[in-house]
């Protein structure tokens, strides 16, 4: 609530209590953080402020809440310049919504040169191809996202079904 009002502080607040006073890992799962990220408050207000005005943005289309999540992550990726899932999630969010495609790229390549077995990655991968113009590639890559899903025994995402639909 503190965030969708602008009350920044009183969130880092509350986000940094949280911290001091829990286990990294239940701070992980409360907030959807990634490995690390509990151990830096400032950075984790700036993920959950990304996850937050991501969700914003799509209830609403208001483009002010797509600008301010992408800020976030572009915040967070120059602390963390090889965090694989700020790296995707950026990509997939300029990439969906049609804004910056050739940096989507570039964040989708350097995620998948980070983490090259990764099916949700992949799969980000290829739908910024796609995005991009580049359909053939995009379908490969799709491709090998789906056979991975299925590889460790996983169920495909329908996202990643749908990304492929659209590349053919």
């Amino acid at each position: 609530a503190y965030l969708m009002e602008r009350r920044d502080q009183e969130a880092l607040s509350e986000l940094k209590t949280l911290v001091e006073n829990a286990q990294e890992t239940v701070v992980q799962r409360l907030l959807g953080l990634t490995p690390g990220l509990a151990q830096d408050p400032d950075a984790a207000l700036s993920c959950y402020r990304a996850q937050v005005f991501t969700e914003a943005y799509g209830s609403t289309a208001d483009k002010k809440y797509l600008r301010t999540a992408i800020s976030d992550y572009e915040s967070l990726i120059r602390k963390m310049p090889n965090n694989i899932h700020m790296l995707n999630n950026l990509a997939y969010l300029l990439a969906d919504n049609d804004v910056q495609l050739s940096a989507a790229l570039t964040y989708a390549k350097k995620a998948l040169d980070l983490a090259p077995r990764n099916s949700v990655i992949m799969d980000t991968y290829g739908f910024v191809l796609y995005k991009n113009g580049h359909t053939a590639e995009a379908l490969k890559h799709l491709s090998v996202a789906i056979d991975r899903f299925q590889q460790a025994n996983q169920e495909v995402p329908f996202l990643v079904y749908e990304h492929a639909a659209l590349a053919w």
